[in-house]
């Protein structure tokens, strides 16, 4: 009997130690990619992005099935892991900080944070929405979640490209 006890509690406590992630950029790409891969690890992912099911991310922005929050969450489900999708432009504070906080308040912990969000300018006026995404998002997102994202280093370029 108490080895049956304790199994169940081993069992109830592995299931709330099941680590947490967020991945921005997770509609499409490297993003997916990463979103996926930590499902087939058993993560809890959050996969944020600005495309969900039936709408673009922008008016008039290329949009395909398959290429949205919805079906990256539906596909670390498929993996093993639990997926859940989110809106969230990482160019927005208020839109980073309210998913941060939905994800701690729904999970009491964050493990991961994966920012993969990039846009690339289709005009010379987009520009600043990329860099809005980009490394201004991977700082906001850091913030948020209280630790710097990791870059990594590279080491030095020797050589010459002909």
């Amino acid at each position: 009997m108490r080895l049956a006890i304790g199994l169940l509690a081993l069992v109830a406590s592995s299931a709330a130690l099941q680590r947490v992630a967020v991945v921005t950029g997770a509609a499409r790409g490297i993003g997916k990619g990463i979103a996926v891969e930590l499902g087939r690890l058993g993560y809890a992912v959050y996969a944020l992005g600005r495309s969900a099911d039936g709408r673009a991310a922008f008016t008039g922005e290329p949009w395909a099935d398959g290429l949205s929050v919805d079906a990256t969450a539906e596909a670390v489900r498929a993996a093993g892991g639990r997926g859940e999708a989110m809106i969230c432009d990482v160019g927005d504070e208020a839109q980073v900080a309210a998913a941060i906080e939905r994800v701690r308040g729904a999970e009491g912990r964050l493990d991961v944070l994966c920012c993969s969000a990039y846009t690339t300018p289709l005009r010379l006026v987009q520009v600043d929405r990329v860099q809005r995404a980009g490394p201004h998002g991977r700082t906001v997102c850091g913030d948020e979640a209280g630790a710097a994202p990791l870059t990594p280093a590279l080491p030095p370029a020797h050589g010459s490209i002909h």
